[in-house]
């Protein structure tokens, strides 16, 4: 597996130059399948420290996960390409030891980590997912805000940080839709965490009815702003 993922991160790192650590980890996602992983359902990928009686914990996990996007869409349009893994080799080399969502402009991937394999963070990443494929990769990357994008995944995800009831002023939500990469966002652990938990807020505010036709126009080059904020506050 390792020297795989070595041939991996040697593609990562040649294009180092014309790309973020963003687009590294995409590379490397790609190459997973062909580690130490199997696939028990097509694009979900499981690693091979986990047991029979696991995968199916981790099934149904998945299940419960889709369930919950399900309450904001209609359908699931991502395809994405799931790898839940303990191999702590990738969190030495900067993977999210809980979750994340990495997209190209064929495929989302997404990854779970030792200390994500919950519904939560399965149902967080996946709605990252969908929110990709929706509006498109250059969207996405580009033309959302990381407020937004943060905030819509944790509409689903119940962990204590974020159902906790909150002592927060409306300019303290506004402050936080000022915030669109990712650099502004995640900033000291205290204030990162405060960010996340406001923009939850910030996008409960927002008119989230007919989310399909929204994330449509925005696919088909409206701006988000005319989308969601001028209609929503």
């Amino acid at each position: 597996m390792k020297s795989i993922l070595k041939l991996g991160g040697l593609v990562a790192f040649l294009t180092g130059s014309l790309t973020a650590w963003y687009e590294h980890q995409v590379v490397l996602l790609s190459f997973l399948k062909y580690g130490s992983y199997q696939e028990v359902l097509p694009g979900f990928y499981l690693h091979d420290s986990i047991d029979d009686a696991q995968q199916e914990n981790f099934l149904q996990i998945k299940q419960a996960a889709e369930h919950r996007v399900l309450k904001h869409f209609d359908t699931l349009m991502s395809d994405a390409v799931i790898f839940v893994s303990n191999d702590p080799w990738l969190l030495d080399i900067g993977f999210n030891p809980a979750g994340m969502s990495r997209s190209s402009p064929f495929t989302q991937y997404i990854f779970i980590g030792p200390k994500g394999q919950n519904v939560d963070v399965m149902a967080h990443e996946l709605m990252h997912a969908e929110m990709a494929v929706r509006v498109g990769y250059l969207a996405d990357r580009h033309r959302l805000p990381i407020w937004f994008k943060e905030g819509f995944a944790l509409q689903v995800d119940k962990r204590s940080p974020f159902v906790e009831q909150l002592n927060v002023t409306q300019q303290e939500i506004d402050a936080v839709r000022q915030l669109y990469t990712i650099s502004q966002f995640q900033n000291a652990p205290s204030v990162k965490l405060r960010n996340y938990q406001l923009s939850q807020l910030a996008v409960a505010q927002l008119n989230l009815d007919n989310l399909d036709e929204k994330l449509l126009a925005i696919k088909q080059g409206k701006s988000f702003e005319s989308v969601f904020v001028r209609n929503s506050y």
